[in-house]
């Protein structure tokens, strides 16, 4: 419920998460749609930022967002920047490139919302080179404003084990240093 929301210091406010998945939002495009004006409404009054809905990186997600956004655009719903999440595979440079991709058709600012490679075949070697090439690529592209890695917990591709940083974590930590 919107009217609920009270965090004045809140700058943006972010759309659906994962709308195409039914096991997530669950909504079709012409639900979300439908819906929007709410968001919109909402954002304005409080002088937010409002991003897409969160779409996964696969082909569902993107012929899901490419609707969304075409009926947003045609209706003049306020979309202000993109936001999405990668689990597609382990190799930076197929990341970076879906990164340009999503900046290429939108031309908004990208929040990767969520990434890992968790679901991939990669060692922990191999999620090490992701995570090290994908904070080289968003830093490297000033279109990203923001992203978040998505820790699975102690399990495959966390940041932590047992409370402590696993070789991944301080990878992440050391990012920005």
């Amino acid at each position: 419920e919107l009217s609920q929301v009270s965090d004045s210091t809140a700058k943006c406010l972010l759309g659906f998460n994962e709308p195409e998945r039914t096991s997530q939002g669950n909504l079709t495009v012409a639900q979300a749609i439908e819906a929007w004006p709410l968001l919109v409404k909402f954002a304005e009054e409080k002088k937010l930022r409002l991003g897409s809905p969160s779409v996964s990186s696969d082909g569902g997600g993107g012929a899901w967002m490419r609707e969304f956004m075409e009926q947003a655009q045609r209706k003049k719903l306020k979309v202000d920047f993109v936001a999405a999440h990668w689990y597609r595979s382990a190799d930076p440079a197929a990341y970076e490139d879906w990164l340009k991709e999503l900046y290429a058709t939108y031309r908004r600012p990208i929040w990767v919302t969520e990434f890992n490679a968790m679901f991939t075949k990669a060692d922990d070697n191999g999620h090490a080179q992701f995570l090290r090439g994908a904070l080289k690529a968003m830093e490297r592209n000033r279109f990203v404003e923001r992203y978040a890695y998505f820790n699975p917990g102690d399990g495959k591709a966390a940041l932590l084990k047992d409370g402590q940083l696993t070789k991944l974590g301080e990878i992440y930590r050391d990012a920005g240093a």
